[in-house]
C-alpha cells in the first residue's frame, strides 16, 4: 500500500537508504488487534502502551506508529541477502524516537498554517530520523547518552560540508565509556596519548578553529570523548606508515582498541568524499553521504564471497578490502572470480602497450593476497576492462574486454561494465564497483546483491 502523507514517504526513504536493496511496504489498520493479525510475532508485552515500536517479521521487520488513531506499519524485507542483525538493529530503537516523532508531527500540524507545519515535519523526518536510529544505536543500553552522540555526529556533518583554502575539512573522535581508564590500552593499541590538562568539552561550532580539524584529522590522530562530552585528549596513532589503503579500509587501524576489553566504544571521522563515517565495536559500519545514512554490515559481504566463491578467508578479506579501496576513491572496476577453467570470449585488451603487456605478465598468478600487499591491486583493478581470478584467488589476465554479443537466455541492461558483469557473472561470480561507490554482485547472468558502500 502506498504511504498516506509526505511523512511515511520520508521515512520510507530513510529505511530504503539505510539499508540496501529492501523492499518495503505500508500497512495500515484501525485498531491495534488487527495490527496483530496481519503482525503476530515478536511483540513485546508493553507494546501496546507504545505509541511505535519494532519488530522483526520472517526475512526483515517491521516499524509502527500511532498516529491520529491510527496504527500505521512499514514491513522491511529483502530475501538475498537476508537482513542481518547488524543492519536491523539501529531500528529496534524506534520506540524510543517514535513518541518525539510523532508529538512533534501533530503538534505542527496543530499551527494556523497546517501545510506549513506539514512541510516542515517532512523536512525534519527526512533529515533528522536516520541521525536519530545511529546514535540511539551507539549508546547501547544507556539511552540517555545520545545527546553527546548526536553532537558529535552533528559536528562532523557540518565540517564534511566545510572548506578551507580549497581542500575539504576533516577531522575524527574516538569514543569511550570512561577513557581516563583505558589510557594505557589505548596507548598499547598503537596511539600516543596527548592528554588535556584543562577541561574541554565539544560544543556546537567546536570546528570553527582551523587548527582543530588541521591538527586532529581524523585520518590518524582523533579527538578522545567520553559520554559527557568531555574531550579528554588526542590519540595518534604511532606508526601510521603500518597501515596501508587496504588496512584501513577495513579499520585495522583502530581496530587494535576495539580489540581491548574496554566497553563501549566507536570511532567516527569524515571521509574522503565529504561523508562521515561510523566504525562502532562490534556494530554495522555507518556512513552518512549526500545527506542519509547507509548502514554496511562488512560480514554480509565477507560470508556472500564465501558462500558463492571456492576463495580462502585470507583472500576474501584482501579481495574485499581492495573493492572498499576502490569504492571510497571513487573508482569503477569489474572483478570475476571464475568458478572452473572456462573463461568468458574476450575480443581484446584495453591496453596493448608494452607496459601493459609487462605489469601482467610481472603479476600473473599472484595471489589477489599478494597484490594487495604489494599495493599494487588499486592499479590493476581500476586499469579499465575486466580483471579475472582463477578459483583460488590468483590473477589470470586484466584489462580484458568482452564479447557481449554472445547471447544468453536474459536481456543485458544498463551501461557497458553493467552488461559486462552480466556476460561475465556466467562464469563464476562477478563483482562491480561503480565510480560513485555501489558494489553490485551478479551471478548467471542475474544482480544477487547490492551494497551502497
Amino acid at each position: 500500500m502506498p504511504a498516506h502523507n509526505h511523512r511515511h514517504t520520508s521515512i520510507e526513504r530513510v529505511v530504503q537508504g539505510l539499508l540496501s536493496g529492501v523492499s518495503t511496504e505500508w500497512s495500515f489498520f484501525g485498531s491495534y488487534e488487527d495490527f496483530v493479525t496481519r503482525f503476530p510475532n515478536g511483540g513485546h508485552q508493553t507494546e501496546r502502551a507504545h505509541s511505535g515500536s519494532f519488530r522483526l517479521k520472517g526475512t526483515g521487520f517491521v516499524i509502527w506508529f500511532l498516529e491520529n488513531n491510527e496504527y500505521a506499519a512499514l514491513e522491511v524485507t529483502r530475501e538475498h541477502p537476508v537482513i542481518s542483525k547488524r543492519e536491523w538493529k539501529p531500528f529496534s530503537s524506534f520506540r524510543k524516537i517514535a513518541p518525539g516523532l510523532i508529538g512533534t508531527a501533530q503538534s505542527l500540524r496543530e499551527t494556523e498554517n497546517s501545510d506549513l507545519g506539514n512541510n516542515i515535519n517532512r523536512l525534519a523526518t527526512g533529515y533528522s530520523l536516520g541521525s536519530m536510529l545511529v546514535a540511539h544505536n551507539l549508546t547501547g543500553s544507556v539511552a540517555s547518552q545520545i545527546f553527546t552522540n548526536s553532537v558529535v555526529i552533528d559536528e562532523l556533518q557540518r565540517l564534511a560540508l566545510t572548506s578551507y583554502e580549497g581542500a575539504k575539512c576533516h577531522s575524527g573522535f574516538l569514543f569511550f565509556r570512561a577513557p581516563h581508564q583505558y589510557f594505557d590500552q589505548i596507548e598499547a593499541a598503537g596511539f600516543r596519548v596527548e592528554r588535556f590538562e584543562d577541561e574541554i568539552f565539544l560544543e556546537p561550532g567546536f570546528f570553527q578553529s582551523t587548527i582543530s580539524h588541521r591538527y586532529v584529522d581524523g585520518r590518524n590522530s582523533f579527538y578522545i570523548i567520553d559520554n559527557n562530552r568531555k574531550l579528554h585528549g588526542i590519540a595518534t596513532v604511532r606508526d601510521p606508515g603500518k597501515y596501508s589503503l587496504y588496512s584501513r579500509a577495513l579499520f585495522e587501524h583502530v581496530e587494535g582498541i576495539a580489540e581491548t576489553n574496554i566497553g563501549r566504544m566507536y570511532c567516527a571521522f569524515v571521509g574522503r568524499n565529504a561523508d562521515v563515517v561510523i566504525y562502532a565495536k562490534g556494530k554495522a559500519l555507518y556512513r552518512w553521504d549526500k545527506l542519509a545514512w547507509r548502514t554496511i554490515d562488512l560480514d554480509i559481504i565477507l560470508k556472500l564471497l564465501s558462500d558463492e566463491t571456492s576463495l580462502s578467508i585470507k583472500e576474501i578479506k584482501s579481495l574485499q578490502s581492495a573493492l572498499l579501496v576502490c569504492s571510497d576513491l571513487r573508482y569503477g572496476t569489474l572483478v570475476l572470480v571464475l568458478s572452473g577453467k572456462e573463461r568468458p570470449n574476450y575480443i581484446g585488451k584495453i591496453d596493448n602497450s608494452a607496459v601493459s603487456s609487462h605489469i601482467l605478465k610481472v603479476n600473473e598468478n599472484r595471489s589477489i593476497s599478494d597484490i594487495v600487499a604489494n599495493g599494487s591491486a588499486f592499479g590493476i583493478l581500476t586499469s579499465d576492462g575486466l580483471t579475472t581470478l582463477s578459483p583460488q584467488g590468483r590473477l589470470v589476465s586484466s584489462g580484458d574486454i568482452l564479447d557481449l554479443s554472445v547471447k544468453h537466455e536474459i536481456r543485458y541492461d544498463g551501461g557497458g561494465r553493467t552488461q559486462a558483469a552480466q556476460v561475465a557473472s556466467y562464469h563464476g561470480l562477478a563483482l562491480k564497483v561503480s565510480e560513485d561507490g555501489p558494489l553490485s554482485i551478479y551471478k548467471d547472468g542475474r544482480l544477487i546483491a547490492h551494497f551502497e558502500i
